[in-house]
């Protein structure tokens, strides 16, 4: 058998708010944004790091569970894979 698992993953969007990938969202809050105001909708194109680890088969889920837009752009991953 192998061991296989994510180590990070970087989502580009374009004016959209956060998906969630596997279950997890990114930080929806910059230090940019007064407190007290939205940051739903992030206009322009963004890279979101995700510290995502997790042991699956190399499969990408992504989710978006508000009813604001998401554009997908690009996927960027760190997976490896070890003989056990």
């Amino acid at each position: 058998g192998t061991k296989r698992r994510w180590n990070s993953l970087t989502t580009l969007t374009l004016n959209s708010y956060l998906p969630l990938v596997y279950d997890e969202r990114a930080a929806d809050r910059r230090p940019v944004i007064p407190m007290g105001e939205s940051d739903n909708v992030r206009a322009g194109i963004h890279d979101i790091e995700q510290s995502v680890s997790g042991y699956t088969d190399g499969k990408l889920i992504v989710t978006q569970d508000r009813p604001y837009p998401l554009y997908l752009m690009a996927f960027f991953g760190e997976y490896s894979a070890e003989d056990r």
